[in-house]
């Protein structure tokens, strides 16, 4: 049938059969409603790129690739569409065997959040949801927990999941470069970054994680327009506070769970609490001995709940039973929590080798007004 129809009408069958709008079309191969409309009445031939994205899209069957190139360039000899349709499989992007990634690897183990983790990937991977963000206050291990849903889902994504960090920026305008950078893409005389990203992730089916957003809020509106030109790229970002985008699915990253100190814990209880089990594992790492008793059993579960579940307070407080026993370290908390709450590892941002500086790194985020407020209720 393909032999006696026009590229125009191929398009046009093809893309009604699959249930798809020119407009969504447009958006799957990187050009506008109007150029489709145009393709469709045989007005206009389509650059092999788009060409090329319309066969993938159009599911077009692999041995009509070549006629289907063929039909878009007429002005391409069949060597040259011959040469292309055999290329097609090993263009970066459209197989799983180019897949790679760069994240991270945790120095130590997520402990306690695979409910979250699940909840999490299951909206990554709902067809709607293209942008999530976790949220929850500094030290929540909100970059963990994307970390490890990143890891989780790498292989459900042809191209892969990427972590980029934007904790160390403050200007907005450099969102779209640090993306860029992230990813391997350069800049030209040619061709800025902006254009650059766009055209490399155009056809990308990728997930990429966004680090510590809550520093270049004006930006989110960059991540909007990625978005709406890369129509099977997802986004997870972690932030302190929501992008305020349309279609943004906010997920709330809740402290570890913890025993209520005013019970007498059962083995059963401090076995399910996620939050002494964070204890135990970095007071072991910082003495080899440390071990949960029937004696000191009562005294982690308080300070778990003292310090209200929150993984970065917890850390840093089970890697002082090098120098204290539990009962001395809850009885410092009591007095002093923000000078016991220090000594992070060096190879961590500086905001999370303290708890003064992670506070110290919300209060700055706050407007002069937000900051005066603080100090009064303070």
């Amino acid at each position: 049938m393909e032999d006696t129809i026009t590229f125009g009408q191929w398009v046009k069958q093809r893309r009604k059969a699959l249930g798809l709008t020119q407009a969504e079309l447009g958006r799957l191969a990187y050009c506008s409603a109007v150029m489709v409309k145009k393709i469709e009445g045989n007005q206009r031939h389509p650059s092999m790129q788009v060409a090329r994205l319309l066969a993938r899209y159009l599911k077009i069957h692999p041995k009509n690739r070549a006629a289907f190139l063929s039909l878009a360039r007429p002005d391409l000899s069949p060597e040259q569409v011959d040469e292309i349709a055999a290329a097609y499989d090993h263009v970066p992007g459209l197989t799983a065997s180019r897949r790679t990634t760069n994240l991270p690897v945790p120095m130590t183990p997520l402990v306690g959040r695979t409910q979250e983790v699940a909840a999490i990937c299951g909206l990554l991977l709902e067809p709607g949801i293209r942008l999530v963000t976790l949220t929850g206050a500094g030290g929540m291990g909100k970059t963990r927990l994307g970390l490890q849903v990143a890891e989780e889902i790498n292989k459900q994504f042809v191209d892969g999941c990427w972590f980029i960090s934007l904790a160390a920026l403050e200007d907005p305008h450099l969102l779209i470069p640090t993306i860029a950078r992230g990813l391997g893409v350069k800049e030209s005389r040619h061709q800025a970054f902006e254009e650059a990203l766009l055209n490399y992730l155009a056809e990308k089916d990728m997930l990429i994680v966004l680090d510590n957003f809550e520093q270049i809020i004006p930006a989110a509106r960059q991540v909007a327009e990625v978005l709406s030109l890369a129509p099977r790229l997802k986004i997870l970002a972690t932030s302190r506070t929501l992008l305020r985008l349309s279609g943004e699915h906010e997920f709330v990253v809740p402290p570890l769970k913890f025993v209520d100190p005013r019970s007498v814990p059962s083995d059963a209880e401090l076995a399910d609490s996620p939050a002494v089990a964070l204890f135990v594992q970095r007071a072991r790492a910082a003495n080899i001995h440390f071990a949960l008793t029937p004696e000191n059993s009562s005294t982690v579960a308080k300070i778990c709940a003292r310090l209200d579940g929150l993984p970065l307070a917890i850390e840093l407080a089970a890697s002082r039973v090098k120098f204290t026993n539990p009962a001395g370290l809850l009885a410092r908390l009591d007095n002093g929590p923000l000078e016991v709450l220090s000594g992070g590892a060096q190879d961590l941002p500086a905001r999370q080798q303290t708890m003064r500086r992670a506070i110290d790194w919300s209060y700055h985020l706050l407007s002069k007004s937000e900051q005066d407020l603080f100090r009064s209720l303070a």
